[in-house]
This record gives C-alpha cells, sequence and structure tokens, in this order.
C-alpha cells in the first residue's frame, strides 16, 4: 500500500492552518489600518533624520544672527562717530577761518593805522 498522493488528517490541517495564515496575513497587510501604521512610522522616523539633519543649519543660522546684529550695532556706532567727527571737522574749519579773517582784520587795521601815524609824522 503506497501513501503517496493520499493527504493524511494532519497533512489536511497543516495546509489548511497554513492557508488561514497566508490569507490572514494577506489580508491585515493590504489593510487600511497596516498602511496608516507604516505611514506613521515612516514619518517618525523621517521626522528624527530630519531634526539630526537641520540642528545644525538651525544653530549656524542664530550665531550668524546674531553676528549680524553686532556688526549693524558697530555700523551704527561708527556712523554716529562719523557725524560727530564730520561736525567737529566743520566747526573747527570755521572757527579756523573765523580766525583767519579776524587776523587779517587786524592786520589791516593795525597797517592803516601805522599809514595813518606815518602820514602824520611826514605832515608839517
Amino acid at each position: 500500500m503506497s501513501l503517496v498522493g493520499v493527504k493524511t488528517r494532519s497533512n489536511n490541517t497543516q495546509a489548511d492552518i497554513q492557508e488561514v495564515v497566508q490569507s490572514e496575513i494577506s489580508k491585515y497587510l493590504m489593510s487600511s489600518d497596516f498602511k496608516q501604521l507604516l505611514r506613521d512610522s515612516f514619518k517618525e522616523a523621517l521626522s528624527g533624520m530630519i531634526a539630526q539633519v537641520v540642528k545644525p543649519f538651525e544653530e549656524k543660522t542664530i550665531k550668524l544672527q546674531e553676528k549680524v546684529l553686532q556688526l549693524e550695532e558697530k555700523c551704527n556706532d561708527n556712523e554716529q562717530y562719523s557725524h560727530s567727527h564730520t561736525e567737529l571737522c566743520v566747526q573747527t574749519q570755521n572757527n579756523d577761518k573765523q580766525t583767519e579773517i579776524k587776523g587779517e582784520e587786524a592786520l589791516r587795521e593795525r597797517r592803516f593805522n601805522l599809514d595813518e601815524s606815518a602820514a602824520a609824522e611826514t605832515s608839517p
């Protein structure tokens, strides 16, 4: 008696169980719950990876923004110094011109006085 091709009850049960398990796994893998679980898992994993990649750039951006603020403050300080220095130069130039004009006027007046005294001395 040959048992080739004859299925025993345990073979049938095992095949049936395997078929049922495969069917259930297939159904679950195609279900919207499983797809949502995959989406959520990928989102979480990607969010973590992206955060690690972006963090150094955010830190660098913050440092650069701080540097820009420092440079703007220095620029404003230099601009204020420049304005006050320019005003001081203009005032100094005006004072120098006024002193020069006063000196020229005093020199002319002295010459005039000398000319008058010389004329008075030469007159009989």
